[in-house]
């Protein structure tokens, strides 16, 4: 079996989500105290603080029909993923499509989005997860809904999706 650098990419990734939620992996308890110490609560906070905005103007841009600032959130980088229980996409300008043939690209067509029950995972000083629900009320009164996960991470442009997961 082949194993590719993007397989090992989501290895290290699951290791890393699994570490910062208490997954079994062990280190020695010097390493965990280490890490504790080097990203402070307050570092934390600031970063949630931060994602919170992020995901605010990601909703206000929705809501305003402009889905190309609502994917300002998410990074540019290749390895970008977006999952849902019919497809796996990867790649900014994939999703981007996504939503756009999903959704369409105005204010009529998109609805009203919401964020809710939000919950963050401090992972490292780079990275963070945030898990809450969503709900979109298109015109016509109907609700679309569901739960996500987010990957976080900083960048030279501040916080970004790396990976989404919604259902």
């Amino acid at each position: 079996m082949r194993i590719s650098a993007f397989s090992v990419r989501n290895a290290a990734l699951l290791a890393i989500i699994s570490i910062g939620i208490g997954g079994s992996l062990s280190f020695p308890q010097n390493a965990v105290q280490a890490r504790k110490a080097e990203h402070s609560g307050s570092q934390f906070e600031r970063a949630r603080t931060e994602i919170e905005k992020a995901l605010n103007a990601q909703a206000k841009a929705w809501n305003d029909g402009d889905l190309s600032a609502f994917m300002n959130t998410y990074s540019r980088r290749g390895d970008t993923s977006y999952v849902s229980k019919d497809a796996q996409v990867y790649g900014f300008d994939a999703i981007e499509a996504r939503y756009k043939k999903r959704y369409g690209d105005n204010r009529e067509s998109m609805g009203m989005l919401t964020f809710s029950d939000l919950k963050y995972v401090d992972v490292s000083p780079t990275s963070a997860i945030c898990i809450g629900q969503w709900q979109v009320e298109k015109t016509d009164h109907s609700k679309l809904s569901g739960i996500f996960s987010l990957v976080f991470i900083k960048d030279e442009n501040g916080w970004k999706i790396l990976h989404d997961h919604t259902s």
